[in-house]
């Protein structure tokens, strides 16, 4: 048993360590993010994306979320309600018709004018399945308001003796601030 943890430990070293991000990126017309000024993320913000960017499936709630599955969703209607309540943790509801359906509290902390979203790990290290899944997501916000999102997804895996893996990355999904 001891020698599953330690060989646990190593292989989540080694994963972790090979999916962060990249450097933040530079957007056009990006306000200012400071521990004082986290407030301007504060509201609602239209759940599809405005500028086509395929992350998460054009989704801004299951950009933080993992295994998320809205059957049926009425995108029109839907929007995403950040809340900013310390330094280091905002709340990320779905607002569905008016009303919460769905919402998390998430901790993070602000690197080079952007706010990361410490990473969601899935480890089930059991046989005949072993699998490691992780998930960040990092948000800016633009001068006008509307929210800059990059994803990045990666999962590892064996059955059996058969391995398995994928990673998706999404950088410069903009989701639009809806005025309320």
């Amino acid at each position: 048993m001891k020698n599953l943890i330690l060989k646990t430990v190593i292989i989540y070293i080694l994963f972790t360590s090979c999916s962060t991000f990249i450097e933040p990126i530079e957007y056009s017309n990006l306000a200012e993010l400071t521990p004082d000024k986290l407030n301007i993320l504060n509201g609602d913000y239209k759940r599809k994306t405005v500028n086509q960017a395929n992350i998460t499936n054009g989704d801004l709630f299951n950009s933080f979320f993992m295994f998320f599955k809205d059957k049926g969703k009425d995108n029109q209607n839907d929007v995403v309600k950040l809340e900013v309540l310390k330094q280091n943790k905002i709340k990320v509801s779905l607002i569905k018709n008016g009303v919460p359906f769905k919402s998390r509290k998430m901790k993070g902390k602000l690197i080079k004018n952007t706010f990361d979203f410490n990473r969601r790990n899935l480890i089930i290290p059991l046989f005949p399945l072993a699998v490691y899944y992780d998930k960040k997501a990092r948000i800016s916000i633009k001068k006008n308001g509307n929210l800059m999102v990059d994803t990045k997804e990666t999962g590892y895996g064996t059955f059996i003796f058969f391995p398995f893996c994928g990673s998706n990355e999404y950088y410069g999904a903009e989701f639009e601030k809806v005025d309320n």
